[in-house]
């Protein structure tokens, strides 16, 4: 009776549904863009230098570490991102050696950002990167195994 119509219904409702396809999500500009090396490079390069950033208090580098990976996230797919990259690069090839966990933590974290950003082909085919990429390689691995 009822039973065995709603059970039907169902089996048809799902049937049809599963026959939808969603649509393809369509590209959209990153807004960003524009903004990206405003925001980015004053905090590498504006008064302080590598230097002074290295010898900060290890909470202040930690905290400018991370916000330029979440600042070089936000500029995924702008034509400027792989350029920022190289610049956190320097700053985090001297970062991965601090004493201090937290900075070795956003040195990651940053690191990471820059895998996650960059498209596999800005890595490979770029000499900039191909020259420490072996280097990067081996540092993940020592600090997945024995970084506290």
């Amino acid at each position: 009776g009822m039973l065995q119509h709603d059970i039907q219904s169902v089996g048809t409702v799902l049937r049809k549904s599963a026959r939808l396809r969603k649509p393809q999500p369509s590209g959209q500009k990153n807004l960003f863009s524009p903004h990206a090396e405003a925001f980015f490079l004053p905090l590498l390069r504006s008064p302080s230098n590598y230097q002074k950033l290295l010898a900060a208090e290890p909470v202040i580098l930690s905290r400018v570490i991370l916000t330029l990976g979440v600042l070089l996230e936000c500029s995924i797919n702008c034509i400027c991102a792989p350029n920022l990259a190289k610049e956190l690069l320097d700053l985090l090839w001297w970062s991965r050696c601090n004493k201090e966990a937290q900075v070795r933590r956003a040195t990651l974290f940053a690191f990471s950002e820059i895998c996650l950003c960059l498209p596999k082909s800005a890595i490979i085919d770029d000499p900039y990167w191909g020259r420490d990429i072996d280097e990067i390689r081996a540092w993940f691995e020592t600090s997945a195994l024995d970084d506290p």
